[in-house]
């Protein structure tokens, strides 16, 4: 109740102080007084009141804190007087604690006493139980003695025995030797019986040699019933192709044939969507790297038949029966136009000598990876194909140098043949490598009889493929690139101008491109050749060369200072100084300094391009060969990113390196970019090539490789 009349006091105030400004404006408006005095003074009577209870609140507030405070100082003494009376009774207790613990300790004293008795009675004990075990023991010597006897006596008994098992013996093999020299005998008489019935054999086909035809066969030499019936050929099916009339969805697979591993990515053309193909079972959830590439081998196993198409973890899991292993299957191929350099050659092997049957090897390889990659997204992605007919498409990546050569015609024959054998029964059954060729033969006359039916397979420079999802992207500035795809067999090279033209139709130059052995297994061994190390020593060094590890700064020095280092960055110069040097001749030297910008954009790809020590020798190109006194910026190194359409079906994202290519290849080609070869690039001068070549050493190192 109070402070409700407090609370009116003060508004009542507050509202006589803002009546009196409002009486004092009225006073002045109408020079009445009485209406600013009147609210004044009401302001002074209601503020003498609101003082005197302020004052009455005020004393009543101290008497209340000083009663409080007499009241804590009582409390204090009472537990001031509790403490007193708590020491005066520990200190008793102190006394009578100290009093017990004597008597404790004489209680002890006399306990241990008794102990000490009690030890004596049990030493006293023990002497007796010493005593009586020395006499247990004279028992035991006795008791071993006797045993010992009986035993010498025993194995007398058992020597005798097998001395007479043996005598038995001897004489059993005595009769088996003589039995053995008689069946010899014998086999060697038959030997010599052998013998003269082949030498007759031999006079009898000399004499059917010399005999007329018509003599050869009677009726009385050979019956009727003996003839054998000739070999049935083999009867091949033709291939089934879809017509593109009849298919309601499209799925365009992209291949990256690399020279060791295969990788494959697809893409549905109706919702634009992309996935790596990965062959793992649809209930695995962890998935593995190795599940999803395909090394690019072919085993000709112990019986003949050939095997193909297995992941790496299955070839890993599983050991075959090996005759003959296959590898770089993919190099093979391209150098039957383009021969390798004889620093680092294949291994010969009789089956490859023939060109044909390198094309067959590489079309089986294809054809098993097509089929397996369509069984498998075909289970993935089940609820995809209900109800549809699929129209399938296939797009396979080449390097730039090969696009640009006679090896292109031989990869292109490849494709058609691996895509006819993927649509061909008879390729479901087990080849050895002489029906392979047979099989081939059969489809390439099936091609020439059928060549107005265009299939439906195509080849695309990988590199264009690998920076797609780059280029595709509004962020893809116009100017100059390089790009190196680092695999397992080939590093891959080539230089090519970004560009858009009219409504934003995307073009690429390539002025330069090279491919050459010299991919990561390809560089180990060559540098474990050269520097007469083990390959495992040189793959230690690299993989610890991102740890400054000082235990191999010795083969780090042989490693730089080697012929395969050096023939490594010569590549990379070869590829940046040639297109660099091939822009200036196409679009001007002003022009084409101000496409390079302030650094060179390199793009690294591959397996072996997120290694640490195959950066740093990119990199270092730069410095080595004096680029920049050439008028080449510094490098520029990146990676492709990755694409947000592209679902990596469990695989790791920071893997996309891998598939970068393979996802370019799903993209169909007139989504691509407009692609223009470096034969098709027309250059102010012919002759610029051979004056690149011969640039002073200081810029550009020799590229005769």
């Amino acid at each position: 109740m109070t402070l409700n009349r407090q609370r009116l006091l003060r508004y009542t105030e507050y509202a006589a102080v803002s009546a009196s400004i409002v009486g004092a404006i009225a006073a002045i408006a109408t020079r009445q007084f009485i209406y600013a005095v009147v609210p004044l003074c009401t302001v002074a009577v209601l503020n003498i009141a609101n003082r005197r209870q302020w004052e009455q609140q005020i004393e009543q507030r101290l008497t209340q804190n000083i009663t409080q405070v007499d009241e804590q100082l009582g409390d204090i003494a009472r537990q001031s007087h509790q403490l007193e009376t708590r020491v005066n009774y520990l200190g008793q207790q102190q006394s009578e604690t100290r009093f017990a613990k004597e008597e404790d300790l004489r209680s002890f004293r006399r306990g241990l006493t008794q102990l000490v008795n009690n030890c004596s009675q049990e030493i006293e004990t023990l002497k007796d139980a010493v005593t009586r075990s020395t006499t247990i023991n004279a028992d035991l010597q006795q008791t071993q003695s006797a045993f010992a006897s009986e035993l010498q006596q025993r194995l007398n008994e058992q020597v005798r025995a097998l001395e007479t098992q043996e005598s038995n013996r001897e004489a059993l093999l005595d009769n088996r030797v003589g039995e053995i020299r008689t069946e010899f005998s014998q086999l060697v008489s038959d030997i010599n019986q052998l013998r003269d019935d082949l030498t007759e054999l031999r006079l009898r086909f000399r004499d059917w040699e010399s005999s007329p035809v018509e003599d050869l066969v009677t009726p009385d030499t050979v019956p009727e019933e003996s003839a054998l019936p000739p070999p049935e050929p083999l009867r091949w099916q033709s291939p089934q192709l879809l017509a593109n009339q009849d298919a309601t969805l499209e799925i365009n697979l992209g291949i990256d044939f690399g020279t060791g591993f295969t990788k494959v990515c697809f893409r549905d053309l109706a919702s634009d969507r992309s996935e790596v193909v990965t062959f793992a079972d649809l209930e695995s959830s962890d998935i593995l790297l190795d599940q999803a590439l395909l090394p690019t081998r072919v085993i000709i196993q112990e019986d003949g038949t050939l095997l193909t198409g297995l992941t790496l973890a299955e070839w890993e899991a599983n050991s075959y029966p090996v005759k003959t292993s296959l590898e770089f299957i993919k190099m093979r191929l391209a150098h039957i136009d383009l021969p390798e350099q004889p620093e680092w050659r294949l291994e010969k092997i009789p089956e490859l000598d023939e060109p044909e049957t390198v094309e067959h090897i590489c079309a089986y390889y294809l054809s098993h990876v097509i089929k397996r990659s369509q069984d498998w997204i075909q289970q993935h992605s089940a609820d995809l194909f209900k109800n549809q007919t699929v129209h399938w498409s296939l797009n396979v990546g080449v390097p730039v140098e090969y696009c640009d050569s006679p090896a292109l015609e031989r990869f292109e024959r490849v494709l058609r043949l691996a895509w006819l054998m993927a649509n061909t029964p008879s390729s479901e059954r087990s080849f050895n490598l002489s029906e392979l060729n047979q099989f081939g033969s059969f489809l390439r006359e099936w091609l020439q009889q059928n060549l107005e039916q265009a299939l439906d397979c195509f080849t695309t420079p990988e590199i264009s493929a690998a920076v797609w999802s780059f280029l595709s992207s509004r962020e893809a500035q116009e100017k100059f690139y390089t790009f190196f795809d680092v695999g397992e067999g080939t590093l891959d090279g080539a230089a090519f101008r970004f560009w858009r033209e009219n409504d934003g139709d995307r073009k690429v130059d390539f002025f330069a491109g090279a491919v050459r052995s010299l991919g990561v297994t390809a560089f180990t061994q060559q540098l474990a050749s050269e520097l007469a190390v083990s390959s495992n020593e040189v793959c230690d060094a690299l993989r610890a060369w991102r740890h400054a590890d000082h235990n191999h700064e010795e083969i780090y020095s042989q490693i730089k200072k080697s012929r395969t280092y050096l023939r490594f960055q010569r590549l990379i110069a070869a590829v940046v100084i040639v297109g660099k040097d091939k822009q200036q001749d196409n679009l001007g030297k002003l022009l084409s300094q101000e496409k390079l910008g302030q650094n060179l954009e390199v793009f690294l790809g591959g397996g072996g391009g997120q290694n640490l020590f195959i950066q740093n020798i990119v990199q270092s190109t730069h410095e080595d060969f004096q680029h920049e006194r050439a008028g080449i910026p510094k490098y520029k190194m990146q990676s492709v990113p990755k694409p947000k359409g592209l679902e990596m079906n469990g695989l790791n994202t920071q893997e996309f390196h891998r598939f970068s290519v393979a996802y370019g290849l799903c993209t169909p080609q007139w989504e691509g970019p407009e692609i223009r070869l470096p034969s098709q690039i027309e250059t102010q001068d012919d002759d610029d090539d051979a004056v690149v070549v011969n640039k002073p050493e200081k810029y550009f190192a020799d590229t005769k490789d």
